[in-house]
């Protein structure tokens, strides 16, 4: 009779998250200018999906503005207060 192995190799790989482009504009919010990120770098950089950064957005619970071209921004300062909120966790987990 054949025997059948199965091999599970899994790895974690930390490296610091850098945003492709430099798009620093003002945010109303903060009143400063301040590091803007595309949806898809803001759900990286909060390890969730861009369903919920749009979510976070419509909440208002993090910055954003709209660029002239209709592209949304999410501004890092709020990424990052947010970052170290509990209330991201219950985000992660509907997401």
């Amino acid at each position: 009779m054949k025997r059948s192995r199965r091999v599970e190799i899994s790895f974690e790989v930390d490296r610091p998250i850098v945003p492709a482009g430099n798009h620093e504009d003002w945010c109303e919010t903060c009143q400063t200018h301040a590091r803007m990120l595309t949806v898809d770098e803001a759900a990286l950089l909060l390890e969730i999906k861009s369903r919920a950064v749009f979510h976070l957005v419509e909440e208002g619970t993090v910055h954003s503005s709209e660029t002239s071209q209709g592209l949304l921004r999410i501004c890092l300062n709020s990424l990052v207060w947010i970052s170290t909120q509990t209330q991201i966790e219950v985000v992660r987990k509907e997401a």
